[in-house]
């Protein structure tokens, strides 16, 4: 692996190499190696010249997010080295800017790096102080890289100067490693109960498939007794019921999770709970799942199926007032409702056709009654409900055939 100083000493590297070897033909010694941009790179010379300008870098695609091996140990996480490919521009000119002279010298360098295709350690090495490129497992690999004539072109725009015969490398791969430290978590003391390690069980896996409601209504109130049917469930199970709703001041998620034990009439896939206990509950979407007890063995826990658990309302206090139109009238409400209305929880009144938010200030942390004003109402009777956190109170009179709504879930204006 290697260090932040790792792309220069590529550059450092490959110079040396080109100098060293274009100078072994004696009539080129006086050739100069140069890696600046090309339209800079004739500026202040008129004599012999390669220029190795490292126009690009990009990621190798193929040890991109890998770790090395031996780098980390099982259970060990660090970000992996950044590995990249380097991609130069190599230009020669001639002194006077001489063609012929600018091929010899461009055919000598591509001859140089031809037989040079990979950059040994003694040599990267000896280019910068402070590298330690030359320690990394995978080779440092000089690579022809064919530069198509629209693609050049660009390049050379780019570069805002005149055209001269050029040839492209790509080098790589360069590793830098990350300076992140590496979390390494302490050793492990036992494996499993009693040191045993890892223990895997056969049989069915225990799958809810619904909960069933009283009078198959699309929620349940609280007293309820609900049924949740599912394989492998037996009576000795725990039921979870989990309610997440989001806080409306801050934005933060609250989860409630209630855990209720069967009733005595539960069989083996058809568990009875009551919901009981008004102050545990609050209206909403539920999530049920169960805990599976497996004796000396691990609980297991199923898949989770939705309920809804509606607000049960009372209509308190119903005021009608006159508006100074013979039709129309304004209704003032007081609702009781149960179990408590939570701070976070979205409350509408649903008044016939029309949808009223509760939102008093400053709003209680809890409250059993809610209060609404609805102005401009006709003359007529209307269907009143609550809906909490996306449910609905139920008006319907259960003791009906067929079901019909209660009367007592109903305001008249007249």
């Amino acid at each position: 692996m290697s260090n932040w100083i790792s792309i220069a000493a590529v550059s450092a590297t490959l110079r040396k190499l080109l100098t060293d070897g274009v100078h072994l033909d004696g009539d080129l010694v006086d050739t100069m190696v140069t890696t600046q941009p090309p339209d800079k790179a004739r500026a202040n010379n008129g004599g012999n010249q390669i220029n190795l300008f490292l126009y690009n870098v990009t990621h190798n695609a193929a040890l991109r997010n890998t770790s090395l091996p031996g780098q980390l140990r099982p259970g060990e996480s660090g970000v992996a080295p950044l590995a990249l490919d380097l991609h130069y521009l190599l230009t020669a000119y001639g002194n006077d800017n001489d063609d012929i002279l600018g091929c010899r010298i461009l055919g000598k360098a591509v001859s140089v790096l031809n037989d040079h295709p990979i950059l040994s350690a003694d040599e990267i090495s000896t280019s910068i102080q402070g590298n330690d490129l030359g320690n990394q497992i995978d080779h440092i690999r000089i690579t022809p890289q064919n530069i198509a004539v629209e693609a050049m072109s660009q390049l050379w725009m780019i570069f805002q100067t005149q055209y001269r015969i050029s040839v492209g490398y790509q080098v790589g791969v360069v590793m830098i490693d990350s300076a992140a430290p590496v979390k390494i978590p302490p050793p492990v003391l036992n494996r499993g109960k009693d040191n045993r390690g890892a223990k895997a069980s056969t049989g069915l896996s225990a799958v809810l498939q619904k909960v069933v409601l009283p009078h198959n209504l699309p929620s349940c109130e609280i007293g309820d007794e609900v049924t949740i049917q599912g394989d492998n469930i037996d009576v000795d199970s725990e039921i979870h019921f989990a309610n997440r709703h989001q806080h409306l001041i801050d934005g933060s998620l609250n989860i409630e999770e209630i855990v209720k034990k069967p009733v005595s009439n539960s069989a083996p896939g058809n568990i009875v709970v009551k919901l009981d206990d008004p102050s545990e509950w609050s209206a909403g979407l539920y999530t049920v799942y169960a805990i599976i007890p497996r004796g000396s063995d691990p609980s297991i826990a199923t898949n989770e199926v939705p309920l809804s658990v509606a607000p049960k309302i009372t209509l308190s206090n119903v005021i009608i007032s006159p508006t100074g139109s013979p039709i129309l009238r304004n209704v003032d409400l007081v609702i009781t409702v149960d179990p408590k209305v939570l701070s976070g929880q979205k409350v509408y009144l649903l008044f016939g056709n029309r949808q009223v938010l509760w939102n008093p200030d400053p709003r209680p942390q809890t409250a059993d009654t809610v209060k609404f004003q609805i102005k401009d109402v006709e003359i007529g009777p209307y269907l009143v409900r609550l809906r909490v956190d996306g449910v609905d109170s139920m008006p319907f009179d259960l003791n009906s055939q067929p079901l019909s709504f209660d009367n007592s879930q109903k305001v008249v204006v007249n």
